[in-house]
């Protein structure tokens, strides 16, 4: 994961944050949430499987997911390439994990 916008950053930017991560051909990500923060995805390329909640729906380029603050999820690539998705936390935060070598 790679955060490219952050208040932590850019000086003056807005309260959210966003960056790019490259999912490998048969990961599961951990399922987590965040407490006040709303993250939403954008796939750019490959396929996969979103996890939001209890929903539990295939993905592709140019499907958009929101997660609602609090909501657990979770990004599986069950394909045979990697997925690569841009993220976007509002407000930011939540990309302080990132910043500090952890991945959500």
């Amino acid at each position: 994961m790679r955060v490219l916008l952050s208040p932590l950053l850019q000086e003056g930017l807005g309260d959210f944050a966003g960056g790019m991560t490259q999912i490998p051909a048969g990961v599961v990500g951990t399922r987590h949430s965040h407490p006040g923060t709303t993250e939403v995805w954008m796939i750019l390329s490959g396929r996969g499987r979103a996890r939001i909640g209890d929903e539990d729906r295939p993905v592709a380029p140019g499907d958009v997911v929101y997660t609602p603050p609090g909501t657990e999820h979770q990004f599986v690539n069950d394909g045979d390439e990697p997925v690569t998705v841009y993220f976007l936390y509002s407000p930011s935060g939540a990309e302080q994990r990132v910043l500090d070598g952890g991945f959500l």
